[in-house]
């Protein structure tokens, strides 16, 4: 179905305005925009967020034994450590903001899905690991001094 449609769509805007019939509006010309635009604004964020989310939530669950201090402050520090290294291999064309010919939002949002997902998705990963390394020391600090953990943990 998710194939199908965006075809079956230009296929049906085809019959009501043929692509030799120049007086034809754009939005009814093309509609595989709409299906551009609809992922890139709503379904791209939204699948980028979702699984962080969710992976904090089913982490945060889990007993503090099977959590790894050692390796949620690795993880944390490589996903910032890359995120950090991404800036300055990824540019915003500021340029083009600044010329004055186009939005802001425009402009970020198409860096965005051209080259700097990869430095955000870093980011949030890093923000995710981070904030499980936070509840995990916290959960350690509330349990007490020594004698409520395992001996051999």
């Amino acid at each position: 179905m998710v194939s199908i449609a965006p075809v079956l769509a230009d296929a049906v805007s085809d019959l009501s305005c043929p692509p030799h019939h120049p007086n034809c509006p754009e939005e009814e010309r093309d509609p595989i925009a709409l299906f551009q635009g609809l992922h890139a604004v709503i379904l791209l964020p939204f699948f980028t967020t979702i699984p962080l989310v969710v992976g904090i939530i089913e982490q945060a669950r889990m007993p503090l034994q099977t959590q790894c201090l050692t390796g949620l402050k690795l993880q944390t520090a490589a996903f910032m450590l890359s995120a950090v290294s991404w800036v300055p291999r990824v540019s915003v064309p500021w340029d083009l903001y600044l010329d004055g010919g186009h939005p802001i939002i425009l402009i970020i949002n198409a860096w965005y899905h051209m080259v700097g997902f990869v430095a955000v998705n870093d980011v949030v990963f890093a923000l995710g690991q981070g904030i499980l390394l936070w509840l995990s020391l916290r959960q350690i600090r509330c349990a007490g001094e020594g004698e409520r953990q395992p001996l051999l943990g």
